[in-house]
């Protein structure tokens, strides 16, 4: 018996194909012409409309495909597709959202620096960044929004300098692809590049930023003359050259010091560096830094073993005194890096500015000197560096082994960097007002917490007399011997008095208003220079060691002391031509023959 097919069945199908025809028609309406008018959007709702009600009517009669159980599988299958589709959709709109982001790349490659993210964090005002690159270049674009996560205030702009030729010309524009800063009305190149491949750094970039933010351009000297480390590349004594660059990198003027020449200090230094002197300095020397302490300034000093440079007078007034015995680190940490146990590993560092944000990173000091320190009333001690428990400071340097003498050697943990501040009284104008200043009793002040410095009651330790300085012709003080060391009773207390004691978690900081009426004199003893010097500067966080002491001298009070970003690691594979040659053929021909003779094989066998 033949089924004559209803009328729905008849003129259903056609109706879809209406729909359809109405759909395409609008989607090619609005293509055409480049955006979506009233028109095509109506057309396409239309057929889609359309077609839906044609479907319904050609599958709900009697013998429609959609009474079939075909039908009712294939909607099944539809319905459960379009779901996962719906779902997958939601998790990846709530990723994107609300994005989670892991590098586990061994220098956190894409993962912007504690330093990177405090800066942009902390920017008081808007700040833009304008990439000039005919071409955005992905992984530019990945940083600068890395960048852009941290604060409401980083802003970047790509910008094509082909079709905004007036911004280019506005920047100076001198190469095919630059990187500027504009902050306020101030302008600064960051990074220039030779073709448009180049990609930005978060090195220069973060630099760049530090310095635009300065008000005035930060004048470190190093005194040179007594047999320092060279700041230039290619000398006998070895050169900082890599910390000198990193310094002009963040905006510091960089100088030269000779006080053999020039009997004071230059009035325009914020700190001032002796690195690794060798030989004695002269007695007007030493009085020309005590001067420059005395009137609020910022010292560095690092001083190897067996180096007697005659600072006695300025480190024995702030109640420092410099260890003769060298550090033995025997925890066996050292190994790690091919180190020997004469190069300690500090993985433990106190309670500052210039160390807060290190955690438990390592610092590496080879041939280093413990420093101890005595209470002073009007100094606040911080200690910096320390070493392990496992480690002591070694008398007898000709033994072999190296075995720690209860009688002769110093039992760790040992402090091998410290920081000091110093706050003298202002004058106040009036005779009367300054002596009964100077005769204020100490004991009326409470004692100065870590973030705060002693009160302007405090008096000024006096300054050593003339018979203390060192005379030009002493010669530097020959390694102890066993007998001339302290007694193990001798503690080396770097810690500030209990008044004194910083709380987990605070760092000494002033208020800006006793920073103006206070003069601050702040001292940074390190009882080691190789670890700023070329080849050491790299490893782990020296670099971070050194230029957060430097910023911290410098009283920058807008800089941020923390982990500065690290360079990438070449992980170039360097191959000769033969090399080469083999790797192309075994990539390219053998292990893909090898593929298909396997496969044929196999298929051999199974005929």
């Amino acid at each position: 018996m033949k089924t004559i097919p209803s009328a729905s069945q008849r003129y259903g199908k056609y109706v879809v194909l209406f729909g359809i025809f109405l759909g395409v028609a609008g989607l090619v309406s609005g293509a055409v012409s480049g955006k979506p008018s009233p028109t095509s959007i109506a057309l396409a709702l239309s057929g889609l409309a359309v077609a839906i009600a044609g479907l319904i009517l050609w599958g709900s009669s009697p013998n429609g495909f959609l009474r079939q159980r075909s039908a009712r599988e294939g909607t099944n299958a539809i319905i459960a597709t379009l779901s996962f589709i719906a779902i997958l959709g939601l998790v990846n709109f709530l990723a994107v959202r609300y994005s989670t982001r892991a590098d586990f790349t061994e220098t956190g490659l894409f993962t912007l620096s504690p330093q990177s993210r405090e800066i942009v964090a902390n920017l008081p005002k808007p700040l833009k960044v304008i990439v000039f690159d005919p071409k955005e270049d992905f992984s530019d674009r990945q940083l600068l929004e890395n960048y852009a996560r941290q604060g409401a205030n980083f802003q970047y702009e790509f910008v094509d300098p082909q079709i905004k030729v007036g911004l280019a010309q506005e920047f100076g524009l001198k190469s095919p692809k630059a990187v500027y800063l504009q902050y306020g009305d101030r302008k600064q190149q960051v990074q220039s590049f030779r073709n448009e491949e180049e990609q930005i750094a978060e090195i220069p970039l973060t630099n760049g930023i530090e310095k635009i933010l300065r008000d005035k351009k930060p004048v470190v000297y190093f005194l040179q003359g007594h047999g320092e480390w060279s700041l230039a590349d290619g000398t006998e004594e070895g050169s900082i050259s890599q910390a000198v660059s990193s310094l002009s990198q963040k905006g510091y003027d960089v100088k030269a010091l000779s006080l053999a020449q020039q009997s004071q200090v230059p009035p325009d230094a914020d700190a001032i560096a002796i690195f690794g002197p060798k030989r004695a300095l002269f007695e007007g020397e030493v009085t020309a830094l005590k001067d420059y302490l005395d009137r609020g300034g910022s010292l560095l000093i690092a001083i190897d073993p067996k180096n007697n440079p005659n600072l006695e007078p300025i480190l024995n007034e702030w109640g420092v005194k410099l260890d003769e015995r060298l550090v033995i680190d025997a925890s066996g940490s050292g190994s790690i890096l091919n180190l020997g146990p004469a190069t300690p590993l500090v993985t433990q560092y106190g309670v500052h500015p210039i160390t807060s944000a290190f955690g438990n990173s390592i610092s590496v000091y080879p041939l280093a000197r413990s420093i101890e320190t005595e209470s002073k009333k009007e100094i606040q001690a911080f200690p910096l560096i320390e070493t392990s428990e496992k480690s002591w400071a070694e008398t007898n340097l000709d033994s072999e082994n190296l075995s720690f003498d209860p009688n002769n050697d110093l039992q760790g943990p040992l402090t091998l960097g410290i920081a000091l501040t110093k706050r003298e009284a202002p004058a106040t104008g009036t005779e009367g007002k300054t002596e009964e200043s100077k005769n204020a009793n100490p004991a009326a002040s409470p004692s100065p917490s870590p973030g705060e410095s002693p009160t302007p009651g405090t008096s000024p330790t006096p300054s050593p007399s003339p018979g203390e300085s060192p005379t030009p012709g002493t010669s530097p003080t020959p390694s102890p011997s066993p007998g001339e060391s302290p007694t193990p009773g001798t503690s080396p207390s770097p810690s500030p008095s209990p008044g004194e004691t910083p709380k987990a978690g605070e760092s000494p900081k002033e208020s800006p208003a006793k920073a103006k009426d206070n003069k601050e004199s702040r001292l940074v003893v390190l009882g080691n220079s190789t670890f700023a010097s070329n080849g050491w500067f790299d490893q782990q966080i020296n670099r971070d060691v050194f230029l957060n002491s430097v910023e911290w001298l410098a009283k920058n009070d807008k800089s941020t002391l923390s982990i500065s970003p690290k360079q990438p690691k070449n992980r170039r594979l360097n191959l000769t031509l033969g090399q080469a040659s083999v790797l192309g053929w075994l990539a390219i021909v053998i292990v893909p023959l090898l593929s298909l003779a396997i496969a044929a094989l196999m298929w051999w066998r199974r005929r």
